[in-house]
């Protein structure tokens, strides 16, 4: 009995915080090409622009699929449809297109440097 209760104890606590990833809007299927391009390299755009990408009222989910959360930041908006959060010491704003099921992601350009192309993540549901 005693040897189960650490795993009982791990899954009532970890479990509940995968499970949050799941709700508001799940994007996957961005186009970094202009990224790219307005950052210099594919690693930057990459890092910035994860492959996976879910809005909450309350947070932004980053990560490299539906299960695999690289970074969790704070959604200050608070709606589930519009966000904006920093990532990796950058403003960044998302607002969901439900007619055409996209989320775009914007990242919002330091003082003086380069403006960044949205990026728009296509594979989207609520």
């Amino acid at each position: 009995m005693f040897r189960r209760l650490p795993l009982a104890l791990g899954l009532s606590v970890f479990l509940p915080v995968a499970g949050v990833a799941h709700e508001g809007v799940k994007c996957s299927e961005r186009d970094l090409e202009q990224a790219i391009r307005g950052l210099g390299s594919r690693r930057a755009a990459k890092t910035y622009f994860t492959p996976f990408v879910t809005l909450t009222k309350k947070d932004v989910y980053w990560g490299r699929s539906e299960y695999r959360i690289v970074g969790l930041t704070d959604n200050q908006s608070r709606s589930d449809t519009y966000g904006k959060t920093i990532w990796n010491g950058v403003e960044m704003t998302l607002m969901y297109h439900e007619p055409a099921q996209s989320l775009w992601v914007t990242m919002q350009p330091k003082p003086n440097g380069p403006t960044i192309p949205t990026v728009v993540y296509t594979q989207c549901a609520l």
